[in-house]
Order: C-alpha cells, then sequence, then structure tokens
C-alpha cells in the first residue's frame, strides 16, 4: 500500500495505490489523505478482489508508514497484518547521505544484509550492529536519527519474520 500525490486541474490529488507482483491493484483519486478519504480510496481495491474472491481477506499488507493508510486498511480488512516497507526506510536514508558516498555505501549494504537476514533474532541483532556502526561513524543528527528511527520500527518491520508468511 502506497500514496501518492499529484495534480489535477491545479489542485492536488492523492493516489491510494495497491500493487502486487507487477501489477497495479485498484487506483482511485481522492482530494484528501485523511484515513476516511483513504478507506474510500482503497475500497476500490477492496471491490474488485472481492468480485474476483468473494472471501478474499488479505494476510499481510506492506505500507510506506502513513498512520491514516493503516487505519484505513485496518478497517477494510480488519485481520491484516501490517508490515512496514524497509525499501522506503532505506531510501529516505539514502537521501539524507547523498554527500557521503562512503557511509551511504556502508549504511545501504548494513541495511540491506539486516534485511536479508533469515530469522528475527538475526535481524534484530544486525540492527544493533548498525546502530552501534552509526553512533561511531555518523555525525549528521538528521541521518543519525533516520537511521536509529528503523532500528525503533525493528518490531514493524521484523514481522515478516513471525512465520505469517509461510502461510501463503
Amino acid at each position: 500500500m502506497t500514496l501518492k500525490h499529484s495534480w489535477l486541474k491545479g489542485k492536488r490529488v492523492y493516489l491510494p495505490t495497491t500493487v502486487a507482483n507487477g501489477c497495479i491493484l485498484g487506483v482511485s483519486v481522492t482530494d484528501s489523505a485523511s484515513p476516511e478519504a483513504l478507506r474510500e480510496g482503497y475500497q476500490t481495491f477492496q471491490q474488485e478482489a472481492l468480485q474476483l474472491d468473494p472471501s478474499y481477506a488479505p494476510i499481510t499488507a506492506n505500507h510506506d508508514g502513513w498512520l491514516a493508510i493503516q487505519i484505513a486498511m485496518k478497517v477494510l480488512f480488519p485481520t491484516v497484518n501490517l508490515i512496514l516497507c524497509f525499501l522506503h526506510a532505506v531510501l529516505k536514508i539514502q537521501k539524507s547521505c547523498r554527500r557521503t558516498p562512503e557511509i551511504l555505501k556502508n549504511l545501504t549494504g548494513m541495511l540491506w544484509a539486516a534485511y536479508k537476514q533469515p530469522n528475527k533474532t538475526r535481524f534484530q541483532k544486525s540492527l544493533r550492529k548498525l546502530r552501534k556502526w552509526t553512533k561511531k561513524n555518523v555525525t549528521s543528527p538528521e541521518l543519525r536519527q533516520k537511521v536509529f528511527k528503523v532500528c525503533r520500527n525493528a518490531p514493524k518491520f521484523g514481522l515478516c519474520f513471525s512465520g505469517i508468511l509461510s502461510h501463503q
């Protein structure tokens, strides 16, 4: 689940978007990014999915961190497990350290190494190592805070290690 924004006739609009397996599933346009507006927007996806399979209920949904998206998805699919998108976190960090290519290379490498760990314990251990490395090597307060936020959000990313995905 992601929320794109654009302009329509000079007015900002929002595009609640659902993507899976390289396919865009149900996109609509809303004039607000409120939970109510996003619920209506993501309802397009819900209706299309239910037309194909009346018993459809997603097990997981990856989202980009917007609280309004999380609220909307839980209203539409109460049993869905929401997983914070690791890619969005990495992209935010990369954007903050473009001027320091060596730091960028190290951080990106450690982030993806953590993500590729085979279980939650090793994932969390990798993030602790990343946090320690960041304290020692990163001087930018803004960048440090973004890395620390990823570390604090470990449980939201780590849901993918909980066994939920093995049932699909």
